[in-house]
This record gives structure tokens, C-alpha cells and sequence, in this order.
């Protein structure tokens, strides 16, 4: 998470905020996109080597959001299968109407910017 600016498309700053006795942790994301620009906070739990599932709390700019990856191991040694699951909804009619026109392009990019990472 510390390292999703470097990588992530229209982030522009994110940090693990607080660490939890369970693993989990809250962090926080700015993102940028063109003129808008929002941060959130999201919490995290990660089940190595299976899942990660965040969801975004005390939020302004959601709803809701809810991000599941579960990982399963492929059929060669060092490969795996990835279940991936974005679901949400913005509190901005305007926001709701930008995602709408672009969210193909969104979804193909953050899908590319993580596995483009792993191949690292």
C-alpha cells in the first residue's frame, strides 16, 4: 500500500495509517484524476497467501467500496488465479456520471498497473 503511488494509476499519495493486532490495517489514499482530487480511508485485511479485501470507511466520496482479491494457486509452480472484485458506488451525482464514461478504461488500467507489478 505504501508503494501504490509509485505504481497505481491516479494516486498520488497513499500510506498505511494504523496496524491493528490482527494484521489488518487502515490506510489512506489520494487520488487524482484530472481536476478532482479526493482522499479516503479504507480498512484492510490481508489472509496471505488468499485474500486481500479493503473497504472504505468515514468516507465522503463513497457510499460504499468494497476491493476483494482472492488468489488460488494456478496450474504451474509460481503461477495462480486471481478472483478480482470492485464494487461501488459514489456519493456525487457528478462523480457517478465521470465513472460511468470511463469506467472501462479505469478497471483495464488499475487491473494492468497490479499485474504489471507482480511481474517485477
Amino acid at each position: 500500500v505504501d508503494l501504490y503511488e509509485d505504481f497505481v494509476p491516479w494516486c498520488q499519495r497513499s500510506d498505511i495509517i494504523q496496524h491493528h493486532p490482527d494484521g489488518s490495517f487502515e490506510a489512506e489514499l489520494e487520488i487524482g484524476f484530472k481536476f478532482l482530487i479526493e482522499s479516503y480511508v479504507s480498512h484492510v485485511v490481508v489472509d496471505k497467501p488468499k485474500l486481500i479485501k479493503t473497504t472504505a470507511k468515514k468516507s465522503t466520496i463513497f457510499e460504499h467500496l468494497i476491493n476483494i482479491w482472492e488468489f488460488s494457486p494456478g496450474p504451474t509452480p509460481g503461477t495462480c488465479h486471481v478472483y478480482f472484485l470492485v464494487d461501488f458506488k459514489f456519493q456525487s451525482p457528478l462523480y457517478r456520471q465521470v465513472a460511468s464514461m470511463f469506467f472501462k478504461e479505469v478497471v483495464s488500467r488499475l487491473v494492468s498497473s497490479f499485474t504489471d507489478r507482480c511481474r517485477l
